[in-house]
Parts: structure tokens; C-alpha cells; sequence
């Protein structure tokens, strides 16, 4: 029994090492919401659900990671009130709000479920303003549709399209990005390019006047990665420095609290900067390192650094040094971040639990949110049998060898300990229980602990 036990705890121990270790691509962009690809291609999904952004038929909110459906085979996701995402085979999707026509199927009904756009199998890029949606295709031409008021999808005019619109006849885009009402892009060329709003300067143009165009940005050709906030932008060049512009009410440009300015200005003299996200009034930079460094606004702990005081400066969230892909909320204030071993962390506003972590409670650091799966009950042998599972309310158990039953625990995929019983009987009523998978942990008075994978519906 001792090595039947040593075994169930060293497997438990590998699992939970590797539970959080899941994870391929992270995105809260999206107000409220927050969405998650895993490295087995599935997609899921935490937060609000008021647009039908689970994709999932409902429109119901989840406090904890949930599937969107069967697929394994997504690639990239963006978001807002409206999701598109790309599979691996190169075809898109999208789902949630559709007032203007954002989806790209040619109406503006929303939709609470994944829908192809159009039947091309070549996008490459996508990227989701608050509502208009920018996408490359492999062939490097560029497409947008959706709202079109501030001239956001650079096609010449200020009206709103309805279906995916090329955008000039350009075949070098290499990487886009949507801002609330303004849009920015880099050419394969290392040119930068914006069109849309600019009442704060986020086109970077010298001036505070809209285009409905794309128009270049100086005449640098070093431009590699770029990030669009609601109303400011960060970049950095091939060099590692960091650069900033737009908006500057909450110190997010980094640059010590000085006016918003309409050029793009170089943060510091670090030359060690490898990726950038720009949330609602927030930013966050990963250098070369795999330090994580923030700025911006932060009543809500959306800066992650352990308190809620707005920074204007870019300082440090921590001291860990394995940070390597950031995405926070161009709608709202919070954050997500994918660590280099594929664990994923989530901190900030959590009103709607687009933080995971199956509360409603703000969190001002890093909260590391495990992956939604169950893996080692089926390493056990087990001696008890269960019926139904999956079960509706009441779970019969089995005990054909009237075992003597010290306790029965059910436990959430997070490890939390949701229900004991420690009086021997043969049902449990589970009436009470939110649909899911749990784990069902019986000990028996001879120090025998099974466990057992338990569906709820």
C-alpha cells in the first residue's frame, strides 16, 4: 500500500508541476474577457461572455478557463467585444459582436458561435480594434473591415465594410496592429505605417489630424515590433530600443509624465527590448532578458507590481526573469503573460473573472493560472467503481469490497477542496456542483488513497 501511495503522490506531484505548463498563446486584449490557445491547439476562454465572445452558443460568464469548442487546431487569436482567430490551416473565424459589421460575413447580426469568414485558407495576421478588424494573408496584401468612422480601415473613404477590403495594392505588410479607433502596421521593408484617429497624436504624424490612409511614419526603416493601446503605441526597433507615442494622461509612454506627443519618442537608452503590449491606458515591454517592465495607469493592479499607484516611468513588476510573450486590455485593465516554460499568469481587474482564478477579486501580481485538464487519475488502479459519470445530481459509488472509507473528497482541476464527507455511504449528492471535470479522492482506513476522474454536467 506504501508503494501504491508513494506512486499517487508522485504522480500527483508531476502533474501539478506540469499543469500550468500548457500553454502557447495568450490574448486580453478584449475588455473583459481573456483567451488562451494550448499548446494541443485547443482554445478556451475566461471572463465576460456578454457579446458571445466564448464562441461557445451561450452567453453566459465563466470565472475559470473554459473549451470553445471540439477544435485542435488553432493558431492565433484577437479580440475585443468581437474575436477572430486563425487555424492552422490557414482559415479564419470569428464570433461575439457585429454592430458593424466587424465580423466580416456580410451582415451586422452578432454570432455565438465560430463562423468562417469568406472561404479563403491564407490569413496570416490578424489583429481586433474596438470595432474594426485588420488582417494580412500570406501573400503579404492587407484586408480590413468592420467600423470605419475615423477612417480606421485606410481604404479612402469613412464608410463601414461589411466583408473583408484590401487595402491598397501593397503586398510587403508584415505585422499589424488595431488601437481603438486608429490602426498601425510595418512593412517586410522596416517602414511603419498608421491611419484612423489621431485626436492624441497615435497616428505619430507630427500632427492631431485624421487619415483615412495609410501614411508612413518618418522615413526609419529599422521598425520590428509594434503595440497598439486605446489611444497610444509602442514600438521597438530592430535595434532593441523602445519607442512611444499618443496618449500620455496616466504616464503610460513612459517617459516621465510629459504631455501626450504626436512623434514617436525613444523610452530611456536601453537597447535590450524584445516584445510590447499597449493596454487602455497601461503598457508593458519585455526585454531581452525576460524581465517583465511596466507603466501606465494602475488602480485596479493592472501594472502587476504588488500595489495600485500609476507609475510614468517603466520600472520592473518583479525580479523573475522568464517572461516571454504579454498581452493586457486595450478596453479595460488587466493582464496576462506566458512565461518561458509555457505557465501563464494573469493580474488586475478581475470584475467579470477574466482572471481565471474562479473569483471576482482584483489582483495587483502575477496570479498563476493552471491548465484546464486532468491527466493522472488514470495511472490509478482503482478498487471502487462510480456510476453515473458523468453525473446529473446523484453519484453512486460502488464498494463491492466493502472497503472501510475514511473520507471522500472532491476536488476542482485548481486543486481547491469543494467537498468531504467523512461518513461511509454509498451516493453523494452533487445537485449543488457546477458543471465540470473533478477529481473524486477516496481514502480508505488502511491508508489507500484513489482517486478518480468525475464529470459533472
Amino acid at each position: 500500500m506504501k508503494t501504491k501511495l508513494k506512486l499517487i503522490l508522485l504522480l500527483t506531484t508531476i502533474y501539478f508541476n506540469s499543469y500550468s505548463q500548457c500553454w502557447k498563446s495568450v490574448s486580453a486584449e478584449s475588455s473583459n474577457v481573456t483567451y488562451g490557445i494550448k499548446i494541443d491547439g485547443t482554445l478556451w476562454a475566461w471572463g465576460s461572455n456578454f457579446n458571445g465572445e466564448f464562441g461557445n452558443g451561450t452567453t453566459a460568464n465563466s470565472y475559470t478557463p473554459i473549451q470553445i469548442g471540439l477544435d485542435s487546431n488553432w493558431d492565433k487569436i484577437s479580440a475585443n467585444s468581437h474575436v477572430l482567430a486563425i487555424k492552422t490551416d490557414g482559415t479564419l473565424w470569428a464570433w461575439g459582436n457585429n454592430n458593424y459589421g466587424q465580423l466580416g460575413n456580410g451582415t451586422t447580426i452578432s454570432s455565438v458561435i465560430p463562423i468562417q469568414v469568406g472561404t479563403d485558407n491564407n490569413w496570416k495576421e490578424i489583429a481586433v480594434g474596438y470595432f474594426h478588424t485588420l488582417a494580412i494573408k500570406t501573400n503579404g496584401t492587407l484586408w480590413a473591415w468592420g467600423n470605419n468612422f475615423k477612417g480606421q480601415l485606410g481604404d479612402g473613404t469613412n464608410v463601414n465594410k461589411l466583408m473583408p477590403t484590401q487595402i491598397g495594392t501593397s503586398n510587403n505588410w508584415k505585422s499589424i496592429s488595431a488601437g481603438q479607433g486608429h490602426s498601425l502596421a510595418i512593412k517586410t521593408d522596416g517602414t511603419m505605417w498608421s491611419w484612423g484617429d489621431n485626436q492624441l497624436g497615435q497616428l505619430g504624424s507630427s500632427n492631431f489630424v485624421n487619415r483615412n490612409q495609410p501614411g508612413q511614419i518618418g522615413i526609419q526603416t529599422t521598425w520590428d515590433k509594434i503595440a497598439s493601446g486605446s489611444a497610444h503605441n509602442l514600438a521597438i526597433r530592430v535595434t532593441g530600443s523602445l519607442w512611444a507615442w499618443g496618449s500620455d494622461f496616466d504616464g503610460q509612454l513612459g517617459n516621465g509624465f510629459n504631455p501626450s506627443t504626436n512623434n514617436p519618442e525613444q523610452i530611456g537608452i536601453s537597447i535590450s527590448w524584445a516584445e510590447v503590449s499597449a493596454g487602455f491606458s497601461s503598457s508593458y515591454a519585455i526585454k531581452n532578458d525576460g524581465t517583465l517592465w511596466v507603466c501606465g495607469w494602475n488602480d485596479n493592479g493592472q501594472l502587476g507590481n504588488g500595489n495600485n499607484s500609476s507609475q510614468d516611468t517603466f520600472i520592473p513588476i518583479n525580479s523573475e526573469t522568464n517572461w516571454s510573450k504579454i498581452s493586457s486590455s486595450k478596453g479595460y485593465k488587466h493582464a496576462v503573460a506566458l512565461k518561458s516554460d509555457g505557465s501563464l499568469k494573469t493580474w488586475g481587474n478581475n470584475e467579470y473573472g477574466q482572471l481565471g482564478d474562479g473569483t471576482t477579486i482584483n489582483k495587483n501580481t502575477p496570479y498563476s493560472l493552471n491548465c484546464p485538464t486532468l491527466q493522472y487519475n488514470e495511472f490509478v488502479v482503482n478498487s471502487l467503481t462510480l456510476y453515473p459519470n458523468p453525473v446529473e445530481n446523484l453519484l453512486f459509488i460502488g464498494n463491492v469490497n466493502n472497503t472501510s472509507i475514511e473520507y471522500i473528497k472532491i476536488i476542482d482541476l485548481f486543486g481547491k477542496q469543494l467537498i468531504t464527507e467523512k461518513e461511509a455511504r454509498d451516493f453523494l449528492d452533487l445537485s449543488d456542483l457546477k458543471a465540470g471535470v473533478y477529481i473524486l479522492e477516496i481514502k480508505s482506513d488502511n491508508n489507500n488513497i484513489e482517486t478518480y476522474k468525475l464529470i459533472k454536467k
